[in-house]
């Protein structure tokens, strides 16, 4: 395999070693992140109320960010790609319902 060659695909199978992995160590890549938002959903969805909407959705936003930019650039293996996808999706329900319904406050009050 020559990584030095400019056809060469730089991908994540390669990478993590997954070409013989068990089957549930490549479906949690696309899971995990429904898991985090189901535990996000249940343990965060009620700080919007008493901390504030605003600080909440721009937390999540940066964090996101950051998980994005983890995963791309500077994961080592699978398992920190695990842990900074359940953290998106952790933070999902401040970024996704907070933000839908900080919307329709905002739509309610112009009318």
């Amino acid at each position: 395999m020559d990584k030095e060659n400019r056809l060469f695909l730089h991908n994540w199978i390669e990478e993590f070693h997954l070409r013989c992995s068990e089957r549930w160590e490549i479906g949690l890549f696309g899971s995990i992140f429904f898991v985090g938002h189901v535990v996000g959903s249940i343990m965060l969805s009620n700080y919007g109320d008493t901390i504030g909407r605003i600080s909440l959705m721009r937390i999540g936003q940066g964090a996101t960010l950051f998980s994005y930019v983890y995963i791309v650039y500077l994961a080592n293996n699978n398992v920190e790609v695990y842990f900074f996808i359940f953290l998106m999706g952790l933070l999902s329900c401040w970024r996704l319902s907070l933000s839908f319904l900080y919307g329709s406050e905002v739509i309610d009050e112009a009318s």
